[in-house]
């Protein structure tokens, strides 16, 4: 007949036990306290194993399940950060060159945009004086016109008056008109 545990049978092993310690205690069965604590040692195992048996196999299968998921997790995670340390490695490598080139096209787009604001300053420049020639060419040549025309025309004018007038205002427009011509 094979030994299995129930109730009963459990209740009759634990008094069993309990005798078996209480009179090795006393030193009537067993006169040596290291057998004695193997002995109990040994019954707790038995005892532990066949009452909790699935309980702990469940518990390790639920933690290796667990182990396992975080381990992939971290494999995948690891896997994820190695192809984004090959992409940085990649970009790290190409910065070197573009800040180089950036430099490059700042420093030659700096000259170009000076060297066109000279270029145009001078343009304007030149315009500027162009017109201001042709504006006192101009000027001169009008002043000539206009001076010529106010002689001419006060010459004529004070003499007009100077016969239509009979007396004392020729006195006063001769003085005008010398002053006048002595001006131009």
């Amino acid at each position: 007949m094979p030994f299995s545990l129930t109730r009963e049978n459990l209740i009759l092993f634990g008094f069993g036990f309990l005798a078996f310690i209480t009179l090795s205690s006393k030193r009537i069965i067993l006169y040596n306290a290291e057998i004695l604590v193997a002995l109990s040692f040994l019954l707790f195992l038995l005892f532990s194993l066949t009452y909790f048996r699935e309980s702990v196999e469940d518990m390790f299968v639920a933690r290796s399940e667990s182990i396992q998921t975080d381990f992939q997790a971290y494999l995948d995670q690891k896997r994820k950060w190695l192809y984004l340390l090959t992409i940085e490695t990649a970009l790290s490598a190409t910065k070197a060159p573009n800040q180089l080139l950036s430099h490059f096209s700042s420093t030659q787009g700096a000259t170009i945009a000076k060297y066109q604001e000279s270029n145009l300053q001078n343009r304007i420049i030149s315009g500027i004086a162009d017109k201001l020639e042709t504006l006192e060419v101009t000027n001169r040549a009008m002043e000539r016109k206009v001076q010529s025309g106010l002689g001419k025309g006060l010459r004529s004018g004070v003499l007009e008056e100077y016969s239509k007038s009979k007396g004392g205002f020729k006195k006063k427009f001769l003085q005008f008109g010398v002053s006048s011509l002595k001006k131009v």
